[in-house]
């Protein structure tokens, strides 16, 4: 099978990017390396899909959300923010609160509940 590898920039939302395209869509099979992001603050995965048939050779794109934008602008404040984003260099005001980490489902719990589907090829985290 061939292998494509792509450098991958991690920003604060990376596009979704299933990590096997091939055999039930009738194309050749390309087997990439896909980013599994977290919030602003924790950093992302770099993994490699097993192809898991039962999962229809797919995994996560991310530490989905836990709450609504709406609920996250009515829960937090601009302090919960600074909090949690403390030592990462990115926005920090009132427009950005939907964006808050804890407004995601942690990222540990959503690497280790697809243990299965996904090998790690490295851990990203947030350095600034």
């Amino acid at each position: 099978m061939p292998v494509i590898r792509e450098v991958v920039g991690v920003a604060q939302r990376p596009a979704p990017v299933a990590p096997v395209i091939g055999s039930c869509t009738g194309i050749p099979e390309i087997t990439y390396d896909p980013a599994i992001s977290g919030s602003v603050g924790t950093g992302s995965y770099i993994v490699r899909g097993r192809a898991h048939e039962d999962a229809y050779r797919s995994a996560s794109h991310g530490a989905a959300r836990k709450t609504s934008r709406g609920a996250a602008k009515r829960m937090f404040t601009v302090e919960d923010l600074q909090a949690q984003t403390e030592g990462v260099v990115c926005r920090k005001d009132a427009d950005v609160i939907d964006e808050i980490p804890g407004a995601y489902k942690d990222l540990e719990t959503v690497m280790s509940e697809q243990r299965d589907l996904v090998d790690v090829e490295a851990r990203l985290r947030t350095i600034l």
